[in-house]
């Protein structure tokens, strides 16, 4: 026990009077620890990884709590990283640096191991990922989001997400630059977000870089950009053609494949160009 008092006791009249709390007498009651999200994937080759939990201050606060590590078992045998309760980070501060290559095999559960006054306990499981060369799917409503101009938003789908560290895109040219991204939300969390700045871009082809803890290798995923409609037309229309009016016949055919179409595919003549439907045909794709 550790006391620390404000100002020296005394041994003569009148003397000090120390009155210190101490714990019952009674068997040991392990501390409430909890993750504050138990669904939530960490990757286990972040460095400076850091599992939050709540629910026991005393763990934080005191040396009740102490001999702290992260006991995974796997087909290759059992492992134990030294883990540091932090209340700054608000969780146990992993350390990874030293663990062996065979600890991490994919999808595992951890759980966190300590001493509470003069008995060992478990806390709580964690669910680690270990990174791996990943596959990477385009949302379907982006799929043709990049447009040149601007910046534009793109989201990505992998079960890597957890252990991205850095996101990057690189021209035609192979010139890269780092972006902006996230993955940060509970309801998606197989997501990635990434702010693409395409204000100074041409249309063309580019790639998206996704770099991850403990891989040399990146994940490249090709992309394409495109120009927005209507705004770099080489042709100038002096004299428009009027509009052509089919009959309705012809009409409610067309309406019929397209109602009945999967994948249906538009293709345009001169006459749209000639006539500047851009809008009308803009506004019915849509």
């Amino acid at each position: 026990m550790h006391l620390r008092l404000n100002n020296p006791p005394s041994f003569r009249n009148p003397k000090s009077v120390i009155v210190i709390a101490l714990p019952p007498i009674r068997p040991t009651v392990a501390p409430p620890l909890r993750a504050l999200n138990a669904n939530q994937v960490f990757c286990a080759n972040k460095p400076d990884l850091v599992l939050p939990a709540d629910g026991a201050p005393l763990v934080f606060a005191t040396e009740l709590a102490r001999n702290f590590v992260l006991h995974l078992e796997t087909k290759a045998g059992a492992t134990d990283l030294p883990a540091k309760p932090d209340p700054s980070r608000g969780g146990f501060v992993i350390d990874t640096q030293n663990a062996s290559a065979h600890a991490w095999q994919g999808e595992s559960v951890a759980t966190i191991r300590g001493t509470w006054g003069f008995r060992a306990f478990e806390g709580p499981r964690y669910r680690l990922h270990a990174s791996q060369p990943g596959q990477w799917i385009v949302a379907s409503k982006d799929a043709s989001a990049l447009i040149v101009g601007r910046e534009d938003t793109l989201h990505l789908q992998s079960s890597e997400t957890c252990c991205v560290s850095e996101v990057l895109v690189k021209d035609e040219n192979g010139r890269a630059a780092a972006v902006s991204w996230k993955a940060d939300k509970p309801d998606r969390p197989d997501e990635l977000e990434v702010k693409v700045p395409l204000q100074k871009a041409s249309a063309g082809s580019l790639k998206i870089v996704v770099k991850k803890f403990g891989l040399r290798e990146a994940d490249e995923i090709p992309l394409h950009t495109y120009a927005e409609a209507g705004k770099k037309s080489l042709v100038k229309v002096i004299d428009a053609a009027p509009a052509q009016i089919p009959a309705p016949d012809s009409i409610k055919r067309a309406l019929d494949v397209l109602k009945s179409a999967k994948r249906p595919l538009i293709i345009l003549g001169k006459g749209a160009a000639y006539a500047q439907a851009d809008d009308a045909i803009r506004s019915f794709v849509e």
